[in-house]
């Protein structure tokens, strides 16, 4: 089913809503806050959630098929924040922060520095600002390139695919 610009908009901010009154079987409100992709990943793929859930540190979101979305949990959280480690020759040596790192510029970093081509549908950027100033993967240009159709298409047989399939239903990850 398709809706307008106008019915997302509405929906996401009645769930937002939702999700913010939400309270446990405690009285408690779990969810600090809901985030927007274009908060977290700015231009960033259709295929991204419209929305994320922040919660308190002893709950989780949990998306698997039960009666419940958000479960109280004190392990296997993911946190918002993570840590970029990049070490070699060509990498600065830096103790200060650098602002501005994604996780989706970290394929594109890697594929540069290995003087690979980048898709220009892939979402992310090179993260220039980790090389050491006129190094090899500092003074050369970006390159792009599309992906064949060939390319895009699957290498794995049916058989492999269904056992993807079961291990990540067993994992959680598929219903």
């Amino acid at each position: 089913m398709d809706f307008t610009e106008k019915e997302r908009e509405f929906m996401k901010e009645e769930i937002t809503e939702k999700f913010l009154e939400f309270e446990d079987t405690d009285g408690k409100r779990p969810v600090k806050r809901v985030l927007r992709k274009e908060e977290l990943y700015p231009g960033s793929s259709r295929y991204i959630p419209d929305l994320f859930i922040e919660t308190d540190e002893d709950y989780a979101p949990d998306f698997r098929a039960y009666d419940k979305v958000v479960i109280q949990n004190s392990k296997y959280i993911h946190d918002p924040y993570g840590i970029f480690i990049a070490y070699g020759k060509d990498v600065i040596t830096k103790k200060e922060e650098i602002k501005g790192l994604e996780i989706v510029d970290i394929t594109p970093t890697v594929l540069h520095l290995f003087n690979m081509p980048v898709s220009p549908e892939m979402d992310g950027k090179v993260l220039r600002q980790i090389f050491q100033p006129s190094s090899e993967p500092d003074s050369r240009e970006v390159k792009y390139a599309k992906l064949s159709m060939e390319e895009k298409q699957s290498s794995t047989s049916p058989h492999e695919e269904e056992i993807i399939k079961e291990k990540l239903k067993s994992l959680g990850y598929l219903g």
